[in-house]
């Protein structure tokens, strides 16, 4: 058995914050959205705040007092705010959706044989983290020191994790995603039914074979059963509001004992297969990548495939007939970053799976009297299926208002980034900053995930893009008085500016998970008084992130990841910068009039092809 991974030498903890330098680093990345007033007002909350030594040492003793009882003193607090507080509805607000290659199925059986694939390729993920056998990861240290072990905590809550709906609060319940057990289930969901398959039986896990088998049973069993009325399919609750889902759930709880072992039955699973029926007839086979996009965020409503997801698991595996697969991943347990190293490795061991060997001919269907699958199924009464009803009417009208767009550039990618001696990604996040300013004369918030996996249950800060130096730029690139020299050289100094914030976040040094612990450890020191510093309207406005980004490398033809705007009137925007090209997946909201995806694409490819010209002789 190897071992290569980090579970005797773990990370060291998250930095505890420095209170002085995080509130000037958080004055510098405010004023360029900050009115001058405004600014200075916050500033002078900022300076009192400092000026009170004895709140700040008393702070101080609270966070050193978490960080010795914790692995993380941040983990918690962070977990609370950025998710399990957030009571919208998961689809677009939260859960990313990721388009696979579009695959060529000639056959049901072509679909079962790709979707078998990719079960057995999260199985033997599950038994490397349980056999200890999953590589470590290493990333550069500070400059001058070693490389730094990586975090796995994310990888082992990946398949072991269910957010469970709560009352102002949701529960993200975790096992031991390290510890085998006897038996390993899966949920597949398809043409309104849900079943229960197994694939780890007395401790053996099923083969290729007996995974294709067991699909092929469970598709062709549910595909010949009336399809469940609208109101009759749970899931669908899954899509509300959290609160709402909160007290349908109990309600569920109560009208029958079934309902419980059925909602068990889901939470434990270790991922969930959704068979989809295609969204086109057979002979219209040209589909946008837009319209597979929102299939993996949306299910494209309910009378799509919106009811052949449920929403709290963390991996759902999607595929339809017309070759459209993919995933949509609840983000509470794992950043992408994980989830797509995880799978990128499933898709590299396909060749081991020959498929050709399993023709039906050579099928004795055995697998279903072998091993036990079984049809899961709700009690309701009626108010359960007004509820079911209305949810369904609220996850069409967010699929709708859904403004997405899949914009691939093409003019260039990775490789000619790195010859104008930039970091891609800053060159990525100043362009946007460009777009957005192009579009509406200012810069505003802007949150980037920056990975801190380099600490324990390290999980992501906000790389805050539009600072000063981004803002001089900005104003540059759209002045024709300036020549390109002079914006050359400002996009230089912006960009070092941008990986100088980058640094900083990686190593825990950022401004947001810091400000999120003097806050909460305020709150916590002082229950029934609130410091100016945070009821100021600087502090609210920064925290709505108009421009909500962040780089998701896929190493994958045509594959790319996205999610929703976090604000009613801005942008989710995901890149994945590849050496010749760059897929962006943007979303916003047509309900906003401000915002338009389409108008967005106009102004990046303008402001990257503008930016390209700082460095070619023409």
């Amino acid at each position: 058995m190897a071992n290569n991974s980090a579970s005797n030498d773990l990370p060291p903890k998250l930095p505890l914050p420095n209170i002085e330098l995080t509130l000037k680093r958080y004055l510098n990345a405010v004023e360029t959205f900050t009115p001058p007033d405004q600014f200075s007002a916050t500033s002078k909350h900022v300076q009192d705040f400092l000026d009170d030594q004895q709140k700040t040492q008393a702070i101080m003793d609270l966070l050193r007092q978490k960080e010795n009882k914790e692995e993380s003193w941040a983990y918690k607090w962070w977990l609370e705010d950025m998710y399990l507080k957030n009571m919208l509805p998961l689809p677009i607000n939260s859960n990313p959706g990721w388009v696979f290659p579009k695959q060529k199925f000639n056959e049901v059986e072509d679909m079962l044989k790709y979707m078998s694939k990719l079960i057995i390729g999260l199985g033997n993920f599950k038994q490397k983290l349980e056999n200890n056998d999953l590589p470590a990861e290493m990333a550069p240290g500070k400059s001058g020191c070693p490389k730094m072990k990586l975090c796995l905590k994310q990888y082992e809550r990946m398949l072991n994790a269910y957010r469970k709906p709560g009352d102002g609060q949701d529960n993200l319940e975790t096992s031991d995603g390290k510890s085998p057990r006897e038996n390993e289930h899966i949920i597949v969901m398809g043409y309104g039914q849900l079943y229960k398959m197994p694939i780890k039986s007395n401790e053996k896990w099923l083969s290729f074979q007996e995974v294709f088998q067991l699909l092929l049973i469970i598709q062709s069993e549910a595909i010949q059963l009336k399809e469940l009325p609208l109101n009759e399919r749970v899931s669908l609750l899954t899509s509300e509001k959290r609160n709402v889902w909160f007290e349908a759930r109990e309600e569920l709880l109560k009208v029958d004992p079934t309902n419980v072992e059925v909602l068990n039955t889901i939470g434990s699973c270790l991922f969930i297969v959704c068979l989809d029926h295609a969204p086109q007839n057979s002979t219209d086979v040209e589909r946008s990548q837009k319209d597979m996009f929102k299939q993996m965020l949306t299910g494209l409503g309910s009378r799509y495939s919106g009811s052949n997801r449920w929403f709290d698991k963390t991996v759902q595996l999607i595929v339809s007939m017309d070759g459209a697969n993919g995933m949509c991943y609840e983000h509470t347990a794992s950043e992408g970053v994980a989830v797509v190293s995880a799978v990128l490795n499933i898709f590299n061991s396909f060749g081991d799976l020959n498929d050709q060997e399993l023709s039906l001919d050579s099928l004795n269907l055995d697998a279903g009297k072998k091993f036990s699958y079984k049809k899961l199924d709700f009690k309701l009464n009626d108010e359960l299926k007004n509820k079911i009803s209305l949810a369904g009417q609220h996850l069409d009208e967010l699929n709708v208002d859904t403004d997405d767009e899949v914009f691939i550039f093409e003019d260039f990618g990775k490789s000619f980034i790195k010859t104008c001696n930039c970091s891609p990604d800053a060159f990525m996040q100043m362009a946007l900053q460009l777009a957005y300013f192009r579009l509406n004369g200012s810069l505003c918030p802007t949150y980037e995930s920056a990975s801190t996996r380099r600490f324990q249950y390290g999980r992501v800060d906000s790389i805050r893009a539009s600072h000063p130096e981004a803002l001089e730029w900005t104003k540059a690139m759209m002045d024709s008085n300036l020549g390109k020299e002079e914006k050359r050289n400002k996009l230089k100094i912006a960009i070092a500016k941008q990986t100088k914030v980058t640094k900083e976040n990686i190593f825990g040094e950022g401004v947001d998970v810091p400000l999120l612990g003097i806050q909460r450890a305020a709150q916590e020191l002082w229950p029934n008084e609130t410091l100016p510093f945070f009821e100021d309207p600087t502090f609210d406005y920064a925290n709505k992130f108009k421009l909500s980004t962040s780089q998701v490398p896929i190493n994958l033809p045509l594959s790319y990841m996205g999610y929703g705007a976090v604000v009613p009137d801005g942008y989710g925007i995901s890149y994945n910068l590849q050496d010749c090209n760059i897929i962006y997946a943007i979303c916003s909201f047509f309900s906003c009039q401000s915002t338009n995806s389409r108008r967005f694409c106009e102004a990046l490819t303008t402001s990257l092809r503008d930016m390209k010209k700082l460095f070619i002789e023409e």
